[in-house]
């Protein structure tokens, strides 16, 4: 049962305040399977009751925010439970409620439907939210679908100019899937590109899946290209391989916001450009994730190691063999999966580079040369909380053992020991000893939750 409802169902005093708190009917949840043929009636009373001065509550209670009544958030789930006429329906009986306030606006499906059905839904939901052009903030798409998008992301951005939160998450190139095509028909007419003004106010951009093409009447098809001036005040970034070209516009930018960066299912490590200004960039990151981006994963750490120390961070004496490392002072989530690494890497992760590290991610990672064998560094700092390890690859338990009674990494408390990494049907050969009882103990001993693939150690 939705949770207003609960609320107003519970006893009489509880009704009293669910029907006079108006945020708790501020958000519409419709989804396909439940609410199919009644979501018009729904919407009519969470409408009603997210705009009518009910009763107040008693004397004592907080006090109502002071903001303005209505819908302002849309959520529809399971879209293609809807014919696409029913579904293009409900859009206009929604438009017609002057839902023109919307501050999110959020649209799934979940498999099923024919291609037709789903690019029709989104069309016509789009059309919808064009209404909430001057107050959207926060707009989510997830499709199974290979969705292709042909327009740039600064032209959506030129209608909705106040978007904070952009996510759009659709089927990869590799899966099989029905193709979706997103045409920008939705859109209002502009005079031309020279009035497109950057998306000033996005702060959260997550691209992971779609295809972007701009066609062009001669035939031309290219792919649009997003530059940092599009995006001044991004701070979080969550970019697939299939993305406007740029990350490396990203990666190279001296007086950024970006404070997260995840970059996902890149195969490519670019070498025919420059190479990016990560000494820059990295040392302002919070979040950094290169998930199943092998090459280029390891052209940025190559960087990372190469780079000259900063004079100004506190980082401890070095061995004279290693390499200068790059001090990363606010890193507390790092996620390097199936990515080839070599020793000077796994300095990185240490108490005296990334001092506030609280999350690392190592899982399908194996050594760039297969004759060097990998190993944790000894001092791990105190606020890791959490570490992720490739199990029967390069990690053996003894040396996590050993790592934990030499002091290093003195607040672990969880431990995931998770699946073999491959290099072709070849798993690495140290690592496949199990856990002993003696090992367990080391880290029940210690308040470490040991955690294996196909459930808890």
């Amino acid at each position: 049962m939705n949770p207003s409802v609960a609320v107003s169902h519970t006893s009489r005093t509880w009704r009293t305040l669910a029907l006079g708190d108006t945020r708790l009917w501020r958000t519409l949840h419709l989804d396909g399977e439940i609410d199919e043929g009644r979501a018009e009636a729904k919407a009519l009373l969470w409408a009603e009751r997210a705009t009518t001065d009910g009763p107040r509550p008693s004397a004592g209670a907080a006090p109502v925010a002071d903001e303005p009544s209505g819908v302002s958030s849309l959520v529809v789930t399971r879209a293609q439970d809807w014919s696409p006429d029913e579904f293009a329906y409900l859009c206009d009986a929604l438009d017609l409620m002057d839902l023109v306030q919307l501050r999110r606006a959020r649209i799934s499906w979940h498999g099923g439907g024919v291609a037709a059905d789903e690019q029709r839904q989104l069309q016509s939901f789009l059309s919808l939210i064009v209404s909430s052009a001057s107050t959207l903030a926060a707009l989510t798409i997830h499709t199974p679908a290979h969705l292709r998008i042909l327009f740039s992301l600064p032209r959506l951005g030129h209608t909705f100019a106040h978007l904070e939160d952009f996510e759009i998450r659709s089927c990869k190139s590799s899966t099989r899937s029905t193709d979706v095509y997103l045409v920008p028909s939705f859109l209002p007419r502009f005079a031309g590109e020279q009035d497109w003004a950057p998306l000033a106010h996005l702060r959260r951009l997550v691209v992971v899946g779609p295809i972007w093409r701009l066609r062009f009447p001669d035939g031309t098809v290219v792919s649009p290209v997003l530059g940092w001036e599009d995006v001044p005040a991004l701070e979080y970034a969550h970019l697939g391989a299939t993305t406007p070209p740029t990350h490396w516009d990203l990666l190279s930018h001296a007086s950024g916001t970006l404070r997260h960066l995840v970059l996902e299912n890149f195969v490519s490590d670019h070498r025919h450009l420059d190479d990016p200004d990560v000494a820059t960039v990295f040392p302002r990151l919070h979040t950094l994730e290169l998930v199943n981006s092998g090459p280029l994963a390891t052209r940025l750490l190559d960087l990372a190691v190469g780079q000259p120390r900063s004079s100004s961070a506190p980082l401890a004496p070095l061995d004279d063999a290693a390499p200068p490392l790059l001090a990363l002072p606010h890193l507390r989530h790092l996620s390097l999966v199936g990515t080839l690494l070599r020793p000077a890497h796994l300095a990185l992760f240490a108490r005296s580079t990334a001092p506030v590290l609280e999350r690392l991610d190592l899982r399908l990672t194996l050594s760039l040369e297969p004759d060097i064998r990998l190993a944790l560094p000894l001092l791990l700092g105190e606020h890791l909380h959490t570490l992720v390890l490739p199990a029967r690859a390069w990690v053996v338990p003894a040396e996590v053992v050993e790592l934990l009674e030499r002091g290093g990494a003195p607040g672990l408390r969880r431990l995931e020991w998770r699946g073999a990494a491959a290099r072709g049907d070849e798993v690495d050969e140290p690592g496949e000893a199990a856990w002993t009882p003696l090992q367990r103990w080391v880290l029940q001993d210690r308040g470490v939750e040991l955690v294996m693939d196909g459930g808890e150690g």
